[in-house]
């Protein structure tokens, strides 16, 4: 079961119930909070043609995306830019406690992000923000990470929309700590946080990265 405020493309709220995996069964602590993410979109499709195109650069992409739940609301960011740092694609928004889809404060914000070394994973950040109402920063600090390629993101094999016959069954167990953090299809994480906000009330948050070719503000000069 769930209580959910609402924010277009994904429910932040209070869930209740179990996780089950192997046999293993989890009950879920009282009040739990939590992020469904809806946000389906323009995925890339099927195989892509093995011919690079003739005098085309390499592509590049930079990703920040964050739900965060906090004790009087939640808080959602997300964040497309060029390689110079420019937005091209950004949105933060804020809903009170209990809120629904009308009572949404939008604005925008800047994700300042430290870097695991040797790495393009974050292992904490700050967001600035400027909303009419609610928090105006908040702190990342990383406490687990997630491979988006056990959902198709990068995936080398599994990747969206691609066809393996009739039918085919697979699964695959990832081991984080053998994980080659440059590696082009290990690239995209999601970091579970903490969150703090500027006044000292700490939730739960999502910090999402994927971060491709060179990126002027985090020091990237690279491909990967």
């Amino acid at each position: 079961g769930s209580q959910a405020r609402v924010v277009p493309n994904y429910h932040n709220g209070r869930y209740d119930g179990f996780i089950a995996v192997d046999g293993e069964r989890e009950e879920l602590d009282p009040d739990c909070q939590g992020t469904r993410d809806r946000s389906w979109g323009v995925r890339p499709i099927g195989a892509r043609d093995p011919q690079p195109m003739p005098g085309m650069a390499a592509p590049t992409f930079f990703w920040q995306w964050t739900p965060v739940n906090l004790p009087g609301g939640s808080l959602f960011f997300h964040f497309n830019a060029d390689p110079d740092g420019v937005p091209w694609n950004t949105r933060a928004a804020w809903v009170a406690d209990g809120g629904t889809a009308s009572d949404i404060v939008e604005g925008h914000g800047t994700l300042e992000a430290q870097l695991e070394e040797g790495t393009r994973w974050p292992s904490a950040g700050t967001l600035s923000l400027d909303l009419a109402i609610g928090p105006q920063e908040i702190r990342f600090e990383t406490i687990e990470r997630f491979q988006m390629r056990g959902l198709g993101y990068t995936s080398p094999e599994w990747g969206h929309g691609m066809y393996h016959g009739p039918l085919r069954v697979e699964r695959e167990n990832i081991v984080l700590s053998d994980m080659v953090p440059l590696e082009l299809h290990n690239l995209h994480v999601q970091m579970v946080c903490s969150a703090r906000d500027e006044h000292g009330a700490e939730g739960v948050g999502v910090f999402e990265q994927l971060a491709l070719g060179p990126y002027a503000p985090l020091g990237l000069s690279s491909y990967v």
